[in-house]
């Protein structure tokens, strides 16, 4: 039996994301607080299941080393983890950029790990397919979740669901990109960790509550742009630029980066500047956040 499928797999905003320290159990992991937001910026995936006795996989579209190819590896805790052997091919449409702190690869996994249990009949509780999906990636759960916006802690698996809101950003990524495992060897030798300067998830949820764009602009942050500086200048230039632009309400940058984010006070300044920076051979496009 054949079954074919079309699945859209949205991009992720940290609004902020603090590094707490290190994670007491997990070794090499690192606890973090993060506000993500999903966004209108997708990837595709062309999805054939087909009935197999043998493990059988194709990977069209992108050009991955399979055992770098967290698909695959989704695939296979899928078969392990249930006991059922199928035949899964695979066509991927990028337009979520890469290394760009977006989480479009988790977002894959999270979205074809949710396709493929929903198909089986759901032989993974929802609950547990969230929980155990960090062990493929940190931002994997809050891509299962049915969350349009949460505050999320752990290695990226404890999410405090809150109310979406809606927005407009203008997203840049330059040329140079940020691997994760290099952003946070980087940043343990720059900041001190425990991190005396974390909020509170209670303030967090406050600020969020207050909906005051300046509050937000003011108190989130990413911890990761104290590397900027001297590890990737052309990413901090342009985000000085848009902290400088008269009409910018907020800036910032997403996950371990590169990719900056800008919310502007007129809408029609949002066309403009990226169109600009498109000229200037960055990715650029303008995204919204999903909203229940």
């Amino acid at each position: 039996m054949l079954h074919t499928m079309t699945i859209i797999t949205p991009a992720k905003l940290n609004l902020h994301l603090q590094i707490l320290g290190s994670h007491p159990s997990l070794s090499g992991y690192h606890e973090l607080r993060s506000i993500m937001t999903k966004i209108s910026l997708y990837d595709q995936l062309d999805i054939t299941i087909e009935s197999a006795k043998a493990e059988h996989y194709v990977l069209k579209g992108f050009v991955i080393d399979k055992e770098k190819d967290i698909l695959y590896k989704a695939y296979r805790y899928f078969m392990n983890r249930t006991n059922i052997t199928f035949s899964l091919e695979i066509t991927l449409l990028k337009k979520i950029p890469q290394q760009a702190g977006l989480g479009g690869g988790s977002s894959n996994v999270g979205s074809l790990l949710i396709a493929l249990n929903n198909y089986f009949n759901n032989p993974i509780p929802a609950t547990i397919l969230c929980s155990e999906s960090k062990i493929l990636g940190a931002d994997i759960p809050f891509f299962i979740s049915s969350h349009n916006a949460a505050i999320v802690e752990g290695i990226g698996e404890i999410l405090t669901p809150i109310p979406g809101k809606k927005m407009k950003f203008l997203l840049i990524k330059p040329e140079e990109d940020m691997p994760t495992p290099y952003a946070f060897t980087t940043l343990r030798k720059q900041m001190q960790l425990p991190n005396p300067h974390a909020i509170t998830k209670h303030a967090l949820s406050n600020i969020w509550s207050a909906n005051d764009i300046s509050q937000m602009q003011r108190t989130f942050s990413n911890d990761f742009t104290i590397i900027l500086p001297t590890q990737h200048p052309e990413t901090y230039s342009i985000l000085n630029a848009l902290r400088k632009h008269p009409e910018a309400l907020w800036c910032g940058m997403s996950g371990s980066g590169t990719t900056i984010f800008a919310l502007f006070k007129s809408d029609h300044i949002y066309e403009s500047e990226m169109l600009q920076y498109q000229s200037m051979g960055y990715f650029s496009t303008i995204a919204e956040t999903l909203i229940d």
